[in-house]
C-alpha cells in the first residue's frame, strides 16, 4: 500500500514520471489501488504539491510553500509541526490539523508568520505517513453510538465502531480497555472507523508487556 510520503519521495528523485512508470515504482499492479493512486495524485496537484506537464508525466514542486514536518501534540491541545530542517517550530490550532495525529508525519503550509517570540502559524495540508495503525481506547456509547475514545490524550479523535463491540464496554470496576483497529482514518466530514482486536484488562498482569507495547505504539 503507498502513502503520499511514497509518492512524493518517487517523484522528488526524477524531472518525470509517468502514471504507469509510477506505478511500477510503487510496485502498483491491481486496478483498485490504481485508481486511488490516481484520486492522489489529483488530490496532491489541486493543493500544488505536484504538477502533471504536457506529457502527462508528474513531478514535485521543489519550490512549494510546503514544508515537511512532524505533529507533536501536548495533552493540554496544543499542537505543533516540528520541522526536519530544526527550524522554529509551527503552531497549529486544532481547526487546522486536518485530523492529523500526533506523531503523523505531514506537509504544512504557513499561514502567518512568527513575530517577536510568536511562533509562526499553519495548516496541515496533507498527511503524508501515519503514526498509529492501532489505538489503545476505552469503549463507549455517545448518542446512541459506539466509539473508541483513545486514552492518549494528544490523538484528539475518536473512531466509530461497529454494534458487535458493544460487549468491550468500559467498566471501571474491570478496567478493561481495548486494542482498536483503524480501518478508515476521519478524512473531511467523514468519521473514522476501526474495530476492537483485542482486549486488555489492566488488573491481568498477562497483558502488561501488550500493553506498554501497544501505548508506545510498538504494535509491529
Amino acid at each position: 500500500m503507498f502513502s503520499s510520503s511514497s509518492i512524493i519521495d518517487n517523484l522528488n528523485q526524477s524531472e518525470g514520471l509517468e502514471f504507469k512508470k509510477l506505478c511500477r515504482s510503487l510496485k502498483i499492479t491491481k486496478k483498485s489501488e490504481k485508481d486511488k493512486l490516481e484520486i492522489a495524485l489529483t488530490a496532491l496537484e489541486k493543493l500544488e504539491i505536484i504538477n502533471k506537464n504536457e506529457n502527462n508525466e508528474y513531478s514535485f514542486i521543489k519550490d512549494s510553500n510546503h514544508v515537511v514536518a512532524k505533529i507533536r501534540c501536548s495533552s493540554k491541545g496544543y499542537c505543533f509541526a516540528v520541522r526536519e530542517n530544526n527550524k522554529e517550530d509551527i503552531y497549529i490550532k486544532e481547526n487546522l490539523l486536518n485530523h492529523a495525529w500526533n506523531g503523523d508525519r505531514v506537509l504544512v503550509r504557513i499561514i502567518k508568520e512568527g513575530f517577536r517570540r510568536r511562533s509562526p502559524e499553519g495548516i496541515v495540508d496533507c498527511i503524508l505517513e501515519r503514526s498509529n495503525q492501532i489505538l489503545l481506547s476505552k469503549v463507549e456509547i455517545l448518542k446512541n453510538n459506539l466509539y473508541a475514545i483513545p486514552i492518549d490524550d494528544r490523538i484528539l479523535s475518536k473512531i466509530r465502531l461497529p454494534i458487535e463491540d458493544k460487549k468491550y464496554i468500559h467498566k471501571p470496576e474491570n478496567k478493561n480497555i481495548v486494542k482498536v483497529e483503524i480501518d478508515r482514518f476521519p478524512i473531511g466530514q467523514e468519521e473514522g472507523l476501526g474495530h476492537v482486536i483485542k482486549e486488555l484488562k489492566l488488573t491481568n498482569e498477562e497483558f502488561d508487556t501488550d500493553f506498554v507495547l501497544s501505548k508506545s505504539n510498538f504494535n509491529k
